[in-house]
């Protein structure tokens, strides 16, 4: 397409935006729509009445996780994730730690502004981690932290 076509399709004054999926957050994270992760009251609150087997099955989706690498990340073994099916809501213990993925996912495509860029990102050899991937980090509490301090110098433009 020429340049003269294109200034007689768009009116001048006009705005035209890339096609961004602005609402890219997905029925897995709903969890977190619309509670202010900051608010560490609102995620106690969430932690403690459970989290729902559909919430841990959609998040697996979104973030292309295996079974075997969610049980991985929950301590638990992929049978035991399988029986939570019907199960109603999670424990506390998985839910504390679902959450605590959900904020890592979300704060991620805050970041990155794409599901497969965060998915490609968790799987990546990253420098600032030792190497590592932040996907194998995520088992711990204090790796979770440590990938969620990495998301931070990313948005901050600290790359190290």
């Amino acid at each position: 397409m020429g340049k003269k076509d294109y200034k007689a399709e768009v009116p001048a004054g006009s705005v035209e935006e890339a096609a961004v999926a602005y609402g890219y957050l997905s029925s897995s994270l709903h969890i977190v729509e619309g509670m202010d992760l900051g608010d560490k009251h609102s995620v106690l609150e969430i932690v403690r009445k459970g989290v729902s087997y559909d919430v841990l099955l959609d998040f697996m989706k979104v973030a292309d996780l295996h079974i075997d690498e969610m049980a991985a990340l929950l301590h638990v073994t992929s049978r035991t994730i399988r029986r939570l099916e019907g199960t109603g809501l999670l424990n506390i213990s998985l839910s504390e730690k679902i959450v605590m993925l959900l904020r890592l996912y979300h704060k991620g495509l805050d970041i990155f502004g794409a599901e497969e860029y965060m998915n490609t990102w968790l799987r990546s050899s990253i420098a600032g981690l030792g190497g590592e991937s932040p996907l194998s980090l995520l088992a711990t509490n204090i790796g979770t932290e440590i990938v969620s301090d990495e998301l931070d110098r990313i948005a901050y433009g600290v790359y190290s």
